[in-house]
């Protein structure tokens, strides 16, 4: 009897074993055709704001958006336009490596109203720029409509810089 019980609690524990180990992160693969196939989309946003300098009024209009994705990082622009017209000088351009990337959750990443445009926020993305030892970062602008796939996004990105052998944020508080 002690033996039928014993084979009895062993196929279970054997069961239960299998059973979690089929539960598997995605692959660096699977996490980067994911991200070439959602991630452009959902952080693909304009911001307005205007300014009056001198008695005239200037609309400002930034597109944030992600222009590229390999296999070792990520392009995010930010095309800065002056009433209509693109102006390089203020546009911005980041390659930025999987692996310059700070790891954080994206539960703790600062997220904030952007502009004039009612619906657009921002997360705060910190990485390494090549040979600094200090972060600095850039906002992901997304609609906040759409809050849940940019959170997705951002998880994404995540997971890779962390395959990639990213430093973590260690910070507590």
């Amino acid at each position: 009897m002690n033996t039928l019980k014993t084979i009895i609690t062993i196929a279970i524990v054997l069961f239960a074993l299998t059973s979690t180990q089929q539960t598997q992160a995605q692959t660096k693969e699977e996490t980067l055709e994911w991200l070439r196939t959602n991630g452009k989309e959902f952080v693909n946003v304009t911001d307005r704001d205007s300014e009056i300098v001198n008695g005239s009024t200037f609309n400002n209009r930034r597109v944030h958006y992600i222009s590229d994705i390999d296999e070792d990082g990520l392009i995010y622009r930010m095309d800065a336009y002056l009433n209509g017209e693109k102006k390089d000088e203020y546009s911005e351009y980041y390659h930025i490596p999987f692996k310059a990337f700070l790891y954080e959750d994206v539960e703790t990443l600062s997220n904030v109203k952007a502009g004039m445009e009612n619906n657009v926020y921002g997360f705060y993305i910190r990485f390494y720029k090549e040979n600094s030892q200090t972060p600095t970062g850039f906002w992901l602008y997304y609609d906040i409509n759409k809050e849940k796939d940019a959170k997705r996004t951002i998880k994404a990105i995540m997971h890779m810089a962390k395959l990639s052998g990213a430093k973590e944020n260690k910070q507590i508080f």
